[in-house]
């Protein structure tokens, strides 16, 4: 996975990986450090590496990350929603700006409005 955050937590050593999602880093220090690999819509991973046990290869893994949405609200259709918004609508949005002064604006169907210039 390409640009991938990867740092030594505590340090300003880190890099981001490459097109084919690997990466090196240099001047490792010679105690423990924890490893921290992150990436937006991923769960973080963070691990303690031992520097006098690390393997050549190191292939880490990062899961998706599972997002709870707030609850959502839907209303139905309001059959009368012109006769309640369209005064707002024209007053506010609408006649607050001069271009539109000779625009006329009506109902077409029942879910559509429909502006005609004039």
């Amino acid at each position: 996975m390409p640009s991938v955050s990867v740092y030594l937590n505590n340090t300003s050593i880190g890099t981001i990986t490459n097109e084919q999602g690997l990466f090196t880093i240099n001047r490792i220090p010679s105690d423990k450090f924890r490893l921290v690999v992150s990436s937006i819509g991923y769960e973080t991973y963070v691990n303690l590496i031992d520097p006098r046990r690390l393997p050549v290869e190191l292939i880490i893994t990062l899961k998706l990350k599972s997002e709870e949405l707030k609850d959502i609200v839907l209303t139905p259709f309001e059959p009368d929603g012109w006769a309640k918004w369209g005064k707002l609508f024209t007053e506010i949005i609408y006649w607050h700006q001069p271009q539109f002064h000779s625009m006329s604006i009506g109902k077409s169907g029942s879910h559509q409005i429909q502006v005609k210039c004039g």
